[in-house]
Formats: C-alpha cells, sequence, structure tokens
C-alpha cells in the first residue's frame, strides 16, 4: 500500500474536519453579531431548504445553523423544532456520501432529529414529532443500532396515530407505500422482531 496516498488522505480529512470546525467557530462567533429577528431566521432557513434544492449544502447547513442560534434565543418551539429536523436531515444525507465520517454524521442527525421529536412534543405536534422520531429510526438503522431504530419507529407509530397538532403534514416519496402509517408500519414489520 502506498503510504503516501494515505498520508494524503489522512491529511484531506484533517482539513475537511478543520474546515467543518471553523465554519461552527465562524458561525457561533457572528451569532452576537447577527440580528435576533425570528423572521430573518425563517428566511434563512427558508433560503438553507433552497441551497439543499440546489444541491448545495455546504451554504445551507452555514444558514440553518445561524437560524437555529436566533431560535434557541426565542420563544418559537415550533421554528426552533423544524430547525432541528432541518439539520438532522442534512446531516444524515450528508452520511450516505462517500469519503465524508458517516458514524459522527449520523449521531449529529440522532441528536438534531431527537431535539425536534421532544420539540415537537412539547407543544403537542405529534403528527411532526413523528417524522423527526421515524427519520431518527432511519439513521439509528443506518448505524445498525436495530434496537434503537425499531423504538423510534415504535414511538412514530404512536404519535401518528395520536393526530395531535395543527401541522399535518407527512410526505412520504416512496410510491411502495400509500400513507406514512403504512410506511412505518413496513419498517416495523421488515426490522423489528415480535412486532405483531
Amino acid at each position: 500500500m502506498d503510504t503516501h496516498a494515505l498520508d494524503r488522505n489522512q491529511l484531506r480529512l484533517a482539513f475537511k474536519r478543520l474546515a467543518n470546525a471553523l465554519l461552527i467557530c465562524m458561525v457561533s462567533a457572528c451569532s452576537s453579531l447577527m440580528t435576533t429577528d425570528v423572521n430573518e431566521a425563517r428566511e434563512k432557513l427558508t433560503q438553507a431548504q433552497q441551497l439543499i434544492n440546489e444541491g448545495r449544502p455546504i451554504p445551507a447547513e452555514a444558514l440553518a445553523l445561524e437560524a437555529h442560534i436566533i431560535f434557541s434565543k426565542s420563544d418559537d418551539q415550533m421554528a426552533l423544532a423544524r430547525t432541528d429536523f432541518f439539520l438532522g436531515e442534512l446531516y444524515k444525507s450528508k452520511a450516505g456520501r462517500q469519503q465524508v465520517p458517516s458514524e459522527t454524521l449520523l449521531d449529529e442527525s440522532i441528536d438534531y432529529l431527537t431535539a425536534a421529536e421532544k420539540g415537537f412534543k412539547e407543544i403537542s405536534e405529534h403528527v411532526q414529532a413523528a417524522k423527526a422520531a421515524f427519520e431518527a429510526g432511519q439513521a439509528f438503522r443506518g448505524k445498525r443500532d436495530f434496537i434503537m431504530a425499531c423504538s423510534k419507529f415504535h414511538s412514530a407509530f404512536q404519535l401518528l396515530r395520536s393526530g395531535m397538532g395543527d401541522d399535518k403534514e407527512f410526505e412520504i416519496h416512496n410510491s411502495n407505500f400509500t400513507s406514512p402509517a403504512h410506511m412505518i408500519e413496513a419498517h416495523i414489520q421488515s426490522l423489528c422482531p415480535n412486532s405483531a
């Protein structure tokens, strides 16, 4: 094996980690200079979603982190939970890419999605909490932690069945399933033993 190639790969990975750390530090340092206007934070989150749709996750992440800082200082629990969900999904999708340490990204995804689930439950938005729990289950599945994945899938199913909350949006992007409940049940049946 070429040790120079290995050293270059390790160096590249170290530089990527340093760049991510600097990005987080810059966002944190700039947060004191940023406005705490919640409307501006909503705009940042909207722009972050547009950037994701354009295939630009790095600037999307920076905007979402800025929005998260603002929402965490506000009393808008719904916006904070939505931002947690956005970041959880972002890190989960990054974990699927090559040359990225997926374990760390999946852990970050789980942290944000669990925070989103908790935040949505605190304001009785159980359908949104179900969506966050399901996606956290998918992240646990990516880590091959099937016990936690099943736990999250069961939680998602119960939350969805409650139907509580004003925001009932729960899109599914798989034509094999007719509804969110059908999708969650199928995941439980295929992955979770003793779930009859």
